[in-house]
């Protein structure tokens, strides 16, 4: 059963960044933990959060997923409005110490801070470490800021079995607490998706041996200086896509 259960995980993941190349699968946790809406088709421009936020705008995770997201693409204007408005909202001491994190990840990206990211390359081996995982979120964010290199080697390390068990899941410790479609996003992920290197992490999620049993390819497939789907059967055939 429990097997059945992750190829569920695998197929609908599969499914969805095929279909709709997500930029996110789950946007914030209260969404998840509530079952207030299964958005699941949210858009590769990320006009999916603000279609949530319209109905939802005093929501916390998807304010800062937003806000996130924004910094990742690179738009300035856009995240000090939403950083603005995440600030303006009554916060919890945890929420406010979360929201203190992200935003000066963010800025750190806005001013260039490389000592931060030499702390946050840091933070990640030490992760990985102790873990064996490395959050997608992290990774996202040292590979934006230019740390491209040691992001891959510590994705080469990391296992993402835990995402296939009972009770895993792509968020969480994986992915800092939400889904990992937002690494498909071509504006804030691409300096990750313009590598082939990252088809290897797509096998390490499951999705290669969906994309090669189905023929149903990401959006991001077309739009690489690579031939996305030769790497893809290249993983195939070295045996390094998961099996889930």
């Amino acid at each position: 059963m429990a097997r059945q259960g992750c190829h569920d995980r695998r197929a609908d993941l599969g499914h969805s960044l095929a279909d709709c190349s997500l930029a996110a699968l789950i946007v914030g946790r209260a969404l998840l933990q509530h079952a207030q809406v299964r958005f699941a088709a949210a858009s590769a421009d990320r006009s999916g959060f603000d279609t949530a936020r319209a109905r939802w705008p005093a929501n916390f995770f998807l304010n800062i997923a937003a806000a996130y997201m924004a910094a990742l693409a690179g738009d300035w204007p856009k995240y000090e409005t939403l950083a603005r408005h995440t600030k303006a909202q009554p916060n919890s001491e945890s929420r406010a110490g979360e929201m203190r994190r992200t935003f000066q990840l963010c800025e750190a990206l806005r001013d260039g801070d490389e000592a931060y990211f030499d702390r946050l390359v840091g933070a990640i081996e030490a992760d990985l470490e102790r873990s064996g995982i490395v959050r997608l979120d992290w990774a996202m964010s040292t590979a934006r800021a230019g740390r491209i290199e040691e992001t891959f080697a510590a994705l080469a390390r990391a296992s993402f079995d835990a995402a296939f068990e009972p009770g895993g899941g792509f968020g969480g410790r994986l992915a800092g607490g939400w889904g990992a479609g937002p690494i498909f996003d071509m504006s804030a992920n691409g300096a990750m998706i313009r590598d082939p290197r990252f088809v290897r992490l797509c096998a390490k999620l499951g999705l290669v041996t969906y994309w090669l049993e189905t023929d149903k390819w990401p959006d991001c497939a077309d739009a690489v200086p690579y031939d996305f789907r030769a790497e893809a059967h290249k993983v195939g055939v070295m045996g390094l896509a998961r099996l889930a």
